[in-house]
């Protein structure tokens, strides 16, 4: 599952800037153009050296002529802390201007403001703006309407239905993370009959696109054999290119994958080294298998004291195959 996050269209500088002019300026606004061009400018580094301050000064000139992307551009910048020190309320305050002028990634961003956890969280609002984004056809307020809907959190019931309905809008342009819930939604059946070739296609779809959390799924099939027969060479081939992109759960696997030999040559040096990347992540598998190859010297020179220490980390999460680790070696 995805997390919320601001919209994919970022900050709208990438833009033809004439294209922005025509929908939100007239000639009267000349000024507030060049100005916000100017700030384009600053936060791209286009043609002058990259300048986030210079940036916000000139985008300001602009917004506060009511120029409905350098308003938008702004609250953007406030809501990241991009040369200028985060405020929510001010991100608040300048998306909402340019939700006004029908700034649908505005009301996107505002829906993600409102669900964040903070002084400013208020989950109706966040709803509100998510519905009112995704009514006038923003993906990603589609996507992440139907995580919530299929979650049953964030202020609204569970209703697979409408997740389902908002995932193939979003997943229709183009969205990874819904094109990845809804693949599982019909590989697992959860609400959904299963439909083992719509999703694989869905998850092939994201995966072209490098979303890691895709990659990894499809690893998982050919791993686990689900939906297709066990394949753990292309188990490995999956995991491999989530794990490039970081994803700590398929360094894990791929992990593993080497540690037996299945899929690949065994190579106990290959499974320790994708072992370390996802323990250092936090993965309390990886950090117990880790302080396994340590204790025993596969793949690594013997090192009870670092065996000891990734146990410890996987005991503070929990894990019982560690704290039992760990009570051997304090004998």
């Amino acid at each position: 599952m995805t997390a919320i996050s601001f919209s994919c269209a970022g900050l709208r500088a990438l833009l033809m800037l004439a294209a922005c002019s025509a929908a939100f300026a007239g000639p009267e606004d000349a000024s507030a153009v060049t100005e916000y061009q100017r700030g384009v400018q600053y936060m791209n580094g286009d043609g002058v050296p990259q300048d986030l301050r210079q940036a916000v000064i000139w985008l300001r000139k602009s917004a506060d002529q009511g120029y409905g992307e350098a308003e938008y551009d702004l609250g953007t910048l406030y809501a990241k802390g991009d040369g200028i020190a985060r405020d929510d309320q001010q991100a608040i305050a300048w998306f909402r201007k340019a939700a006004a002028q029908g700034v649908t990634d505005a009301e996107y961003d505002l829906g993600v403001l409102f669900g964040r956890e903070g002084a400013a969280q208020d989950l109706p609002q966040s709803v509100a703006w998510f519905t009112k984004a995704a009514d006038a056809g923003n993906a990603d307020a589609e996507g992440q309407l139907g995580l919530m809907y299929q979650l049953g959190n964030g202020g609204v019931a569970q209703n697979t239905q409408q997740a389902v309905l908002l995932y193939r809008k979003a997943a229709a342009a183009g969205r990874a993370s819904a094109q990845t819930n809804l693949g599982m939604m019909y590989l697992t059946a959860a609400g959904v009959p299963q439909d083992v070739a719509e999703a694989t296609s869905l998850l092939h779809a994201a995966a072209a696109q490098r979303y890691p959390d895709a990659q990894y799924d499809i690893g998982v099939m050919y791993n686990k054999g689900v939906g297709v027969a066990r394949d753990p060479a292309q188990a490995a081939r999956w995991f491999r290119q989530a794990a490039d992109e970081g994803y700590a759960a398929a360094q894990y696997n791929l992990g593993l994958l080497y540690k037996k030999g299945d899929g690949v040559p065994q190579d106990l040096s290959q499974a320790a080294a994708w072992l370390a990347k996802a323990a250092d992540q936090g993965n309390q598998f990886a950090q117990y298998n880790l302080g396994v190859a340590y204790l025993n010297g596969d793949g690594v020179a013997v090192d009870l004291a670092q065996a000891a220490e990734w146990f410890r980390k996987a005991a503070a999460q929990g894990n019982k195959d560690a704290e039992r680790m760990l009570s051997q070696l304090n004998r």
